[in-house]
């Protein structure tokens, strides 16, 4: 029997060469990206760890069968706008999954 393995990650650790090398031994490999701008990915991430925008971009191009996850939510400090979506698109353009997932929740953002 084989087994599959999927993993979703928040994508903060893409950039360590180890971490890419795992990533391309499993089946599914579901990566988060919620915003296209700097401004707001430290917002949203500010509390993980240090890695800007653009290193999980170029960490995110260098993966094989990728799925990108994304959560859109309103509010003041939320990341639905057309500006945000417009950026956001447009690093989907660079990094070329293979699929995107948009969802929502019904509790708060990270705030």
């Amino acid at each position: 029997i084989k087994t599959r393995i999927a993993l979703l990650s928040n994508s903060t650790t893409i950039n360590r060469q180890g971490i890419i090398e795992a990533l391309e031994r499993l089946v599914e490999k579901i990566m988060k990206l919620d915003v296209g701008k700097e401004a707001k990915y430290e917002l949203f991430n500010s509390s993980i760890c240090k890695i800007s925008l653009n290193e999980v971009v170029e960490g995110l191009k260098k993966i094989k069968n990728l799925t990108i996850q994304s959560l859109f939510a309103k509010r003041n400090e939320g990341n639905y706008s057309e500006e945000n979506i417009d950026d956001w698109c447009e690093k989907i353009k660079d990094i070329n999954p293979d699929k995107v997932q948009i969802y929502t929740l019904d509790r708060r953002y990270p705030s």
